[in-house]
């Protein structure tokens, strides 16, 4: 198989720091006077304590009060009185003092926990000292219909500012992950009708050949194996997700444009890996080959 280019991705997870702010709320909760200066609250969670004032506020007009409340469910994930949360926790401190405000702590990683706030009690909790950051971040939306636009793809598709069109055609894609479903309609081309993924390395699996240069895994190098073979895991998709997102043709989404990948007329190279630091390196050199 030629190639012109090979292509290794790597997706990150990223988050934002933590950027403390401090926020003087002198008549929450309702009816006290006592003020509260509350630090260590990332810009998201001020908001979430604004709207939850707001929704709240009798003196707000009922549009204002409306609106709020439906963005403490659309946008922050409130459920039965309860805010999701990622808090650090002051030196010294421990999450069993969160308890007294009716936190639930779910995972615990150091000194880093997720839990559920009863609002009514974020203040507070905001206030004890008992956390450095409090951060409720807002509800994840999928949006890789709109990763094209937001990365400047279709401009690359349609060659604006280029002497061409591209699509990642005579280039090749290589993925290493596993949960690849390896007939996917996807890694089609356009028309539906040839099958992309022109190589698999199912590092784990031993009833086949491996490939040249290696001594474990079974290789697929033809189209009909890769069709007898269809998948390395029928419970597993995540390598199928990330493989759509590189390469994928977007089919089945409607139109066939909707769910498309940056390059969906590149071939594909898939190796299931089995995640060891060698074998990681053995799935490079293999997509290189």
């Amino acid at each position: 198989m030629r190639k012109t280019a090979c292509f290794i991705l790597l997706i990150f997870v990223s988050t934002l720091g933590f950027s403390q702010i401090k926020l003087d709320f002198s008549a929450t909760p309702k009816g006290q006077s006592k003020g509260y200066c509350i630090s260590g609250l990332t810009a998201e969670s001020a908001f979430f304590l604004s709207t939850y004032r707001t929704a709240n506020d009798a003196d707000a007009d009922a549009a204002s009060r409306k609106a709020a409340q439906q963005r403490l469910v659309s946008r922050y994930g409130v459920m039965q009185g309860n805010v999701g949360a990622i808090l650090t926790l002051a030196n010294g401190r421990s999450a069993e003092e969160l308890a007294r405000y009716g936190v639930v702590t779910a995972s615990q990683a150091g000194g880093i926990i997720t839990a559920s706030i009863p609002v009514s009690n974020f203040a507070e909790v905001a206030a004890s000292g008992i956390c450095s950051v409090i951060d409720v971040g807002h509800k994840l939306q999928p949006f890789l219909d709109q990763a094209r636009n937001y990365l400047g793809i279709d401009l690359i598709y349609n060659g604006i500012h280029l002497p061409q069109g591209y699509d990642g055609s005579g280039v090749v894609v290589g993925i290493i992950d596993d949960g690849f479903e390896y007939t996917h309609p996807s890694f089609y081309d356009t028309a539906g009708n040839t099958l992309r993924v022109k190589r698999v390395w199912n590092q784990r699996d031993t009833t086949g050949t491996a490939p040249s240069g290696f001594s474990y895994g079974s290789e697929y190098s033809t189209t009909n194996e890769i069709i007898a073979s269809p998948t390395d895991d029928d419970s597993a998709v995540h390598g199928s997700h990330v493989a759509g997102i590189a390469a994928g043709c977007g089919a089945p989404s409607g139109n066939g444009t909707a769910y498309r990948g940056m390059a969906p007329g590149a071939d594909i190279v898939l190796v299931s890996s089995i995640f060891t630091e060698a074998s990681v390196l053995d799935a490079i050199q293999y997509i290189n080959n």
